[in-house]
């Protein structure tokens, strides 16, 4: 059986140190990033649906269900309006900061998800890093480089990430809202979840190519299915917005399937293999 050293001209106890590790980050830092996503969801649960124009179901001509989807994807000052419930912004922000239920007013409720964003941003991010790293192990001399493209691309998702949240912040504060502020918003915002669903397409990609040893084949190939299919979902829902309610999910599972699978003693290869 061809192992993870071979080829590479490193130590192969130092590797297999090295992909312990990584496993162990790998987790690590997925559990806290689900704990985030869950923390993000229960935040949104003070949002004011029931006073939404189209009766508290969806966005943008009834395409889009999250609140915080809505605010990122806006093209005009009505998408904005609609998710922030307001014509008069300012009033709203200072009439919500001034009560008792602030976190249930739909501007608030979004701020407060805005910046819990910015915790989960690293989180994700270094998931996607920890996977390009370890899968970099498995790849031929001339493949090696793989990993480094990983990388650069995950953190090309994070900068465009903390782009939004702070034209978000922007358009959150503003004293008038107009066009260009939620133009501001959608442009990093569609090039961010293009570069997600690209990179999370060229992961799985890397992890079908990959000889990682410590892997079973169905398990590897379980996995790049997973994370390559939520990079195609991501990219396919730009063009259908409706798709964000099944991709977004995808994403997640995706990230917490590999981190649990690839600590799991279920998917390492026994030593008879």
């Amino acid at each position: 059986m061809t192992t993870n050293g071979a080829g590479t001209g490193g130590n192969p106890k130092a590797m297999l140190r090295d992909h312990a590790r990584l496993r162990v980050a790998l987790a690590v830092l997925a559990a806290l990033a689900t704990v985030m996503f869950l923390i993000m969801l229960m935040g949104l649960a003070h949002y004011p649906k029931k006073t939404t124009a189209n009766g508290g179901k969806k966005f943008h001509c009834q395409q889009i269900v999250s609140p915080v989807l809505a605010l990122e994807l806006a093209d005009k000052k009505e998408d904005l309006e609609e998710v922030l419930q307001t014509t008069n912004h300012a009033k709203s922000f200072a009439d919500a900061t001034i009560t008792e239920n602030a976190d249930k007013n739909a501007v608030c409720a979004l701020r407060i998800n805005t910046q819990q964003d910015c915790v989960f941003i690293p989180l994700y991010t270094g998931v996607l890093i920890c996977l390009a790293w370890l899968f970099s192990y498995g790849a031929t001399e001339k493949l090696r480089w793989l990993g480094a493209v990983g990388v650069v691309l995950a953190l090309a998702v994070a900068v465009f990430d903390y782009v939004e949240d702070y034209k978000m912040f922007k358009a959150l504060g503003a004293q008038q809202l107009k066009d260009d502020l939620a133009q501001a918003i959608s442009c990093p915002s569609r090039v961010k979840w293009s570069l997600l669903g690209v990179t999370l397409l060229f992961l799985g990609t890397m992890i079908a190519i990959s000889r990682f040893g410590d892997l079973r084949r169905g398990a590897k190939w379980f996995l790049a299915a997973t994370i390559g299919g939520s990079g195609v979902m991501l990219i396919v829902a730009l063009c259908h917005l409706p798709l964000f309610v099944w991709a977004n999910p995808a994403f997640g599972g995706a990230l917490a399937i590999s981190a649990a699978g690839l600590l799991g003693p279920f998917l390492r290869k026994s030593d008879r293999s």
